[in-house]
């Protein structure tokens, strides 16, 4: 992504970011929150994050019943201000 980004390849840091979401979707259809969680703040610290990942990753903790752990995320999202909004 840093390659695309310093080529000025912003086609390219766009697919691969829509990749990256795909990829989290996945995991999560699959039943891997876990592996999402995980994911999803390996993706967050690196980009800046857009609202719809976040609901995203949100609601599918709260689905599972994962409450405390979608509210982290609700934290991390207001305390750092890391949304993108569209």
């Amino acid at each position: 992504m840093i390659g695309c980004a310093k080529g000025s390849d912003g086609e390219g840091v766009f697919k691969l970011y829509e990749e990256l979401k795909e990829k989290l979707g996945q995991l999560v259809k699959s039943g891997k929150l876990d592996d999402a969680k995980s994911f999803f703040g390996m993706m967050a610290s690196k980009l800046k994050m857009d609202d719809e990942a976040y609901k995203f990753i949100m609601r599918a903790f709260s689905e599972a019943g994962r409450l405390d752990e979608m509210l982290k995320i609700v934290d991390v999202m207001l305390d750092e201000e890391t949304v993108k909004s569209e």
